[in-house]
């Protein structure tokens, strides 16, 4: 059993969500009340945007979302 189990080219994910995962990596030193922070802000910012929709229909549609649509900033 290893740490990693499955590689999948992180392109194909949403955008938005992409960039929250990088600052919730990039402050794993921060302390747990930051991580609980960053994790609700993300939670209001991604679920009101186009974006969070995409993701909720294509899961309910069972169909791979498509988020080749929004841009894409580093």
């Amino acid at each position: 059993m290893g740490l990693i189990n499955t590689v999948v080219p992180i392109i194909r994910n949403s955008p938005t969500a992409i960039r929250v995962l990088k600052a919730a990596i990039n402050a794993v030193d921060d302390g747990h009340a930051v991580h609980q922070e960053l994790g609700g802000n993300a939670t209001l910012i991604f679920y009101g945007m186009e974006e969070g929709n995409e993701g909720k229909t294509a899961y309910m549609e069972r169909r791979p979302p498509n988020f080749s649509k929004f841009p894409r900033r580093p």
